[in-house]
């Protein structure tokens, strides 16, 4: 290579990528020791929040105390973990007009999905209301939006499956920490968050039916990242708000669907929490494929033992 060669090469490099290795596993030693120590904190936060509650003591502080130490041991935990599964996705980069464009082929797949779901449900052996009606909504949108992508660009927007296995490996045991820790507090503080039979197997068809949609979403908006965190911060959040309006408009016009509106605040929050996560897992080792299982897998969860009313 020549020399003026290289020195294009050295421009067009981002400077991270041009450290010496001996820096490199410097820098690598002291995020895994402040990622360790926050973890340790955060989850000293849950355990004192958690004694307190199952010991009976009034007042929502040592609830939110819980909560907030297993939510916030979920971002070193991630980095922790995809380090030690050495987990670095495949890039897909998207620009803005990528996302854009995806979101315009949504709203086509939500208004299908409203549409259809007005005159046949086909999720309904679910039999829960609120989980018939959205496993069939995130479902038909996600289908439809992948086929009119196909279509027009000959592809579809999901992450490149590299390292599949580790990745859905590690959204499994994201998501049973969460279970584990914010799950059991919940279920002492207010309402019974862990699995039945039942539950257990509508919490397996949701996750199946709903996977598809977060790999779409987490494919082209988690690539967008790769253009800046904010800008997939927005992408993300923009998806996710077309979903919330689609749902709250199908709740106006579609016959006995009125309990609906009732839930939406509740997905505003999930979503809130998922975009953070995903955002944070992406930037410790572009695993957008962990992020939607993660995704998927808390979504399911919550249909199948929060959001029913029964």
């Amino acid at each position: 290579m020549s020399r003026e060669a290289a020195i294009r090469l050295r421009k067009r490099t981002p400077y991270k990528y041009n450290r010496p290795p001996e820096l490199i596993r410097r820098l690598r030693r002291i995020r895994r020791a402040r990622n360790f120590l926050f973890l340790i904190i955060f989850l000293g936060m849950f355990g004192l929040g958690f004694n307190r509650v199952i010991a009976g003591e009034k007042g929502y502080f040592w609830l939110l105390l819980g909560i907030s130490g297993s939510v916030l041991a979920m971002f070193p935990l991630s980095s922790l973990a995809l380090d030690m599964f050495d987990i670095y996705g495949t890039v897909r980069p998207f620009r803005g007009q990528d996302v854009v464009f995806f979101d315009l082929c949504a709203i086509v797949g939500i208004a299908v999905a409203i549409a259809i779901q007005y005159f046949w449900r086909p999720f309904g052996f679910i039999h829960v209301l609120i989980a018939d009606y959205a496993s069939g909504y995130f479902f038909i949108a996600a289908v439809v939006l992948a086929l009119i992508v196909y279509i027009v660009r000959g592809m579809a927007p999901i992450p490149i499956f590299r390292q599949t296995t580790k990745q859905i490996f590690l959204g499994v045991l994201l998501w049973l920490f969460l279970y584990i820790t914010l799950g059991q507090l919940l279920s002492f503080a207010w309402q019974r968050f862990t699995f039945t039979p039942p539950r257990l197997w509508r919490f397996a068809l949701l996750f199946l039916l709903i996977w598809p949609l977060f790999l779409l979403d987490e494919g082209i908006n988690r690539g967008y990242q790769e253009l800046g965190t904010i800008r997939a911060i927005a992408g993300s959040l923009a998806f996710k708000l077309l979903l919330i309006a689609g749902l709250y408009v199908a709740a106006l016009i579609t016959p006995g669907l009125d309990y609906l509106s009732n839930v939406l605040s509740i997905l505003v929050l999930i979503f809130l929490l998922l975009i953070a996560f995903g955002t944070q897992i992406y930037a410790s080792g572009r695993a957008a494929i962990t992020s939607a299982t993660l995704s998927a897998l808390v979504l399911a969860w919550c249909m199948s033992t929060a959001l029913p009313v029964s």
